[in-house]
């Protein structure tokens, strides 16, 4: 029993490497994977009304133990429109709940992070401008109210300035924005926290600039891997500590003539707008883009500084999904292909064998 639904999978045994209810479905386009691959997706939910991509997200801890993860905004492919819906997303459930829709302007690509029970979105686009905004959401608040009681538009000092696809985590109690690009196509390269009053610049991250990168948070480091600087997709892996404010080079996501690495990773693992989560000790980094929409997934051992491929993602292949995990398990779910987007939503196995019997919810 998965979450209260059930799904029965045979397992590999190798070494560990009150509001609005949404309940939405349809059908997604299998893709192929052989039978030897390990792990399976299996597609468990629906959030939102609207399908998108480019949505924002930040997980909240309200009670001890109920981690939620909070969802919205985006780009609605079909109707050209972006959005202003947010959800939170209960797992032992497996449903979406509605919460106030964001007040501001809408856009997409905007990044978040959250510092204890309150989550933040900064920036993104709307279609014309670059917004370097920063809007507060606070559930504690009742929801419903007019104008929106839940969300509050944040009065800072200078922070970062405005863009889209930039990167937000959070360490500690402080949450961090950084990278992205701006209306000049301008790759930014800085990082910046914020205490919940005051931005502070951290130290210059010697890293080049890009857009559209993934960032994972594990043992009290942020790791940034993957996007693109001026067209090109960049193929390194930086770590960086809060604690003394420095980055740490990893190995290269590519083979670089590295004799350390176990196999040839050629492009397969670089790429920008793709979804990334972690479960134990390995995150897991699947879709996206690399001169054209991926499917294929990836499993780095963060221990070991190693990248191991894992099943591919088994719904229709996308750029600019969410992923993200609760309680130890992981998920993805919106994005697009160039011309539709999705709101589907997946979870990952890492250990089971694959199978194509749970690839549409129930």
């Amino acid at each position: 029993m998965r979450n209260g639904i059930a799904f029965f999978k045979p397992v590999f045994l190798l070494p560990a490497l009150a509001l609005a209810t949404v309940a939405i479905f349809s059908s997604c386009q299998k893709t192929s994977t052989t039978a030897t691959d390990i792990g399976d997706w299996a597609n468990v939910a629906q959030i939102g009304r609207q399908p998108r991509t480019q949505a924002v997200s930040f997980k909240l801890s309200t009670t001890p133990g109920d981690t939620s993860l909070y969802t919205g905004l985006g780009y609605n492919t079909y109707t050209g429109l972006r959005l202003a819906d947010f959800y939170r997303f209960d797992e032992p459930t497996l449903t979406a709940y509605q919460v106030d829709s964001f007040p501001g302007t809408l856009r997409s690509g905007a990044a978040g992070f959250s510092i204890g029970a309150i989550g933040y979105v900064f920036g993104g686009f709307d279609g014309t401008y670059y917004l370097g905004d920063l809007y507060k959401f606070d559930p504690s608040q009742p929801a419903g109210q007019h104008p929106s009681a839940q969300w509050t538009l944040v009065s800072t000092n200078a922070g970062p300035a405005p863009r889209t696809n930039a990167v937000g985590f959070n360490i500690g109690n402080k949450g961090y924005i950084g990278f992205g690009v701006d209306s000049t196509n301008y790759g930014f390269n800085d990082l910046w926290s914020f205490d919940g009053n005051t931005w502070t610049q951290e130290p210059s991250t010697g890293l080049s600039g890009r857009t559209a990168s993934s960032v994972f948070v594990y043992g009290g480091l942020a790791y940034l891997v993957g996007g693109v600087n001026n067209g090109n997709y960049l193929p390194s892996l930086n770590a960086y500590n809060p604690a003394t404010q420095t980055w740490m080079k990893k190995r290269n996501i590519i083979n670089d003539g590295d004799s350390a690495y176990e196999a040839d990773y050629g492009n397969n693992i670089t790429r920008s707008s793709a979804a990334v989560f972690v479960i134990n000790d390995t995150a897991y980094f699947t879709t996206g883009n690399f001169n054209g929409i991926l499917n294929t997934t990836w499993a780095y051992d963060i221990g070991a500084d190693q990248w191991f491929q894992k099943t591919s993602f088994e719904g229709v292949s996308r750029q600019g999904a969410t992923g993200f995990n609760i309680n130890n398990h992981g998920y993805v779910v919106f994005g697009d292909n160039g011309s539709n987007c999705y709101s589907d939503m997946w979870q990952f196995y890492p250990d089971a064998a694959q199978t194509n019997n749970d690839n549409y919810a129930p």
